[in-house]
């Protein structure tokens, strides 16, 4: 299960935190910094999970969002449909 805190979505398997996603919002922009998952864990789309509880958010929020680590930044270049959630300059 997904959790959420400020700058931050995580998963944890008992009081370890075994994924995470860690963002920073600025004047209604969602910053994604960067993404983790346990070596144990990976290739299972857990990443993925985490992004897309990130993009529901920013909707929720109406933020846009401008995703800075290479996993957000291919997430978005494979997911054309969440185009318009971008930050344009």
């Amino acid at each position: 299960m997904i959790e959420h805190r400020e700058n931050q979505f995580y998963i944890k398997e008992g009081q370890l935190i075994v994924a995470r996603l860690d963002y920073e919002v600025k004047s209604h922009v969602m910053y994604l910094h960067s993404v983790f998952v346990d070596p144990s864990l990976r290739g299972q789309g857990i990443a993925r999970k985490l992004v897309e509880e990130s993009i529901k958010f920013a909707q929720q929020m109406n933020y846009k969002i401008v995703p800075i680590c290479p996993y957000t930044v291919a997430y978005f270049n494979e997911h054309k449909e969440f185009e318009t959630l971008l930050k344009k300059d």
